[in-house]
């Protein structure tokens, strides 16, 4: 094949191709409008599928793959066969972490939790109801990442003492304190002053409407030697130390766990050792199938795309007809006009979805301006749509384009 001559072919083409778009403005534009719509509908979709998956991961990600929640009931609905049983489970305790603490070897960190919701604080800036109490130790600032404006996190002193101290949202702060520094202020919380010794940083709503804008860690001895009633939904996390394999540590954990519990061998398991993997790998399965859809739902609007640029294609080829006539009858070989009206197919889908393309980017931009829920156009997206709109334009062109190339000169002319 001669490359020169294709190379120059191309270059005509390409020039050929812009002269026909300007001369024929409004149909280009309907053209590119078909296409452009198709790459955003399939764009658009992949594009928030993939946004979603992000930042689900992202929020699970703060749970630490190698922290292992022990709690009442598992993840992902696995026990959903016998739920009267399973919501018979005794409530994880605070004695069984001090059990499991001494036990296991591999523990780099770990904490009691649990939730005090509906409560009621009163400073001097007023009251405040529905704020979640949460009652932690000092480890827990290792097993879950809290950015801090002011302050920190209680120490291991106030943990041993059940310190009357707290870590506040922001939310909280400003409720509390209306815009004073809430740093060493007091508040009132189970008729109990309770000492601000840390402020976090705002966050938001996140994904799961789960915000620590409106919470307050204590030391769990505090509420342990304060309140009667504790907090519920209790659970034990555990971080393994590092290089400890995790489906080993699970199996240990549960091991513990049965004899903390004096669990005969053939008892099931009245509890659940939980982990982040478990659910991140159900949500990367649930959003392949979910991709799935997305592209099938998305074809239709492609195929119209579709027919639209082979229509206007052939259209195009029956005004040039005679002119594709000159051209054979001077020498210019098949493929030359066959490239000549391929490559203006593709660049008139190209067009398109790069408009379809930027639409998407645009909106992106919008929306993480104003919302929490982040956007992520990616690269390996844009040249899916990049690709996928040559595909279009090659498929819907060769036809018309096979035609114009398989004229006969002198009919041609005529025409």
């Amino acid at each position: 094949m001669n490359w020169k001559l294709l190379t120059v072919t191309l270059v005509e083409s390409t020039a050929s191709a812009l002269r026909n778009f300007s001369a024929n403005k409004l149909r280009t534009a309907l053209s590119l409008l078909g296409v452009c719509v198709g790459i955003l509908c399939i764009t658009g979709i992949l594009t928030l599928v993939d946004s979603l998956e992000q930042n689900i991961q992202a929020s699970f990600s703060k749970l630490g793959d190698n922290v292992f929640y022990i709690q009442k009931t598992a993840w992902g609905g696995e026990e959903s066969r016998n739920r009267a049983a399973v919501n018979g489970r005794p409530d994880v305790t605070q004695r069984e972490m001090e059990q499991l603490e001494a036990r296991y070897t591999q523990v780099a960190a770990i904490s009691y939790v649990s939730w005090i919701p509906n409560s009621s604080l009163k400073s001097d800036g007023g009251t405040l109801e529905g704020i979640t109490v949460c009652p932690v130790n000092h480890d827990y600032l290792r097993l879950y990442p809290l950015d801090f404006v002011d302050g920190g996190f209680f120490s291991d002193r106030h943990d041993a003492s059940g310190a009357p101290v707290a870590v506040i949202g922001s939310n909280v702060a400003e409720a509390l304190f209306k815009g004073q520094n809430p740093l060493g202020k007091q508040f009132v919380f189970n008729a109990q002053k309770v000492r601000v010794v840390g402020v976090l940083a705002k966050e938001g709503k996140g994904l799961f409407n789960f915000s620590s804008d409106n919470v307050v860690y204590v030391p769990e001895k505090f509420v342990s030697r304060t309140m009667t009633a504790k907090g519920f939904n209790g659970s034990i996390m555990v971080k393994t130390k590092d290089g400890v394999a995790l489906d080993e540590a699970k199996y240990e954990l549960t091991g513990i766990m049965r004899s903390i519990r004096r669990l005969k061998p053939a008892q099931e398991n009245n509890f659940a050792v939980n982990q982040v993997t478990s659910i991140t790998s159900q949500v990367s399965s649930f959003f392949e199938t979910v991709s799935l859809i997305g592209w099938v739902l998305a074809a239709f609007s492609i195929l119209v795309g579709g027919f639209g640029i082979a229509n206007i294609m052939f259209v195009t080829v029956k005004e040039r007809t005679n002119i594709i006539g000159i051209e054979k009858a001077l020498g210019a070989p098949n493929y030359h006009i066959l490239t000549q009206f391929l490559g203006e197919s593709v660049m008139l889908c190209v067009m398109g979805g790069a408009v379809g393309i930027a639409f998407i980017g645009l909106m992106a931009l919008i929306v993480n301006q104003f919302m929490s829920f982040t956007i992520y156009l990616t690269l390996g997206n844009v040249l899916n749509g990049l690709v996928l709109s040559s595909v279009i334009g090659i498929v819907a062109g060769f036809i018309p384009a096979r035609k114009a190339a398989h004229l006969d000169p002198i009919e041609a002319i005529r025409a």
